[in-house]
């Protein structure tokens, strides 16, 4: 990626804590990765990994809102109702100091079989947090995604 790209997303990370220092981020996410030692998902012994999915340089909580009908009824089916958006996200970058969540961190690899899931905790959820899968993801510029989520409600 060009520096200076690189340079403008540690910016725009760094902007987008400003809101959470003022308490305007009630939700947390966790990305639990479950990976298993069996040659599927499911086969095997399974082994968890809970990381806080954080912005402006890992210090603050994601934007988390609920998908609108208007959104539901424009996807065409992709999006359900009680599907969340997370983000923006800033991609990964090297300059000044590495930060950012590359894409592709949020898909799962196949080798060892692997599962992503993400545990929502704020109004509207479970007093012990609702778990997702992710859904989708947008693109929203070269400075930001976002990824869509819905509710499991598997117990994990």
């Amino acid at each position: 990626m060009a520096p200076l790209v690189d340079e403008l997303l540690h910016t725009i990370d760094q902007a987008r804590k400003i809101a959470g220092e003022f308490g305007l981020r009630p939700y947390t996410v966790t990305v639990r990765v479950r990976t298993w030692s069996g040659s599927r998902v499911g086969l095997g012994t399974k082994t968890d990994t809970d990381t806080p999915l954080k912005v402006g340089g890992g210090t603050q909580s994601p934007y988390v809102r609920e998908i609108s009908q208007k959104e539901i009824v424009a996807s065409g089916g992709l999006y359900q109702d009680q599907d969340i958006e997370v983000g923006p996200i800033t991609p990964s970058y090297t300059i000044p100091l590495s930060g950012g969540h590359a894409i592709s961190s949020f898909e799962p690899p196949r080798n060892p079989p692997t599962e992503v899931y993400f545990l929502v905790t704020g109004p509207g959820m479970a007093s012990t947090g609702s778990w997702f899968k992710k859904q989708g993801q947008r693109l929203t510029s070269v400075f930001g995604y976002t990824i869509v989520l819905r509710r499991t409600g598997d117990v994990l």
